[in-house]
């Protein structure tokens, strides 16, 4: 099997680690004849090469997503939380303006009955 035909069974991402293992093997002989001493060389078709992408930019994207999408939805939670304490704010408003015209509508006859028991002197009626 001709060197093309190994990167085409390993890929071609991984072409470079192969050209790496194949420059040491050759160095490695050369040392060994300019020595006289026989010493085996790496062989690449035995090596444990990883084939494929990158699983771990692959696995720090998709814990980039996962991490996105709570987020998402954590916004998702406290925007919707304001909706409700908005909605229950104006509740409250309108009840505060309901008392307010229920008091005021009570004014006249409060006033009519201190009229009429001459309850108007200035010594009781202080104000401010």
């Amino acid at each position: 099997m001709d060197q093309r035909q190994n990167r085409a069974l390993i890929g071609e991402g991984n072409a470079s680690e192969i050209d790496l293992i194949e420059s040491h093997n050759e160095e490695h002989i050369r040392n060994s004849k300019k020595k006289n001493t026989p010493t085996p060389a790496l062989d690449y078709r035995h090596c444990d090469v990883s084939v494929g992408g990158n699983v771990g930019a692959k696995l720090q994207a998709e814990q980039a997503e996962a991490n996105k999408l709570i987020a998402q939805a954590q916004a998702e939670v406290r925007r919707a939380a304001a909706v409700a304490r908005g909605q229950e704010m104006e509740a409250r408003i309108a009840e505060m303006r309901a008392q307010v015209v229920e008091a005021e509508s009570q004014v006249p006859g409060a006033m009519a009955d201190a009229f009429r028991n001459s309850n108007l002197n200035s010594a009781r009626c202080r104000i401010g």
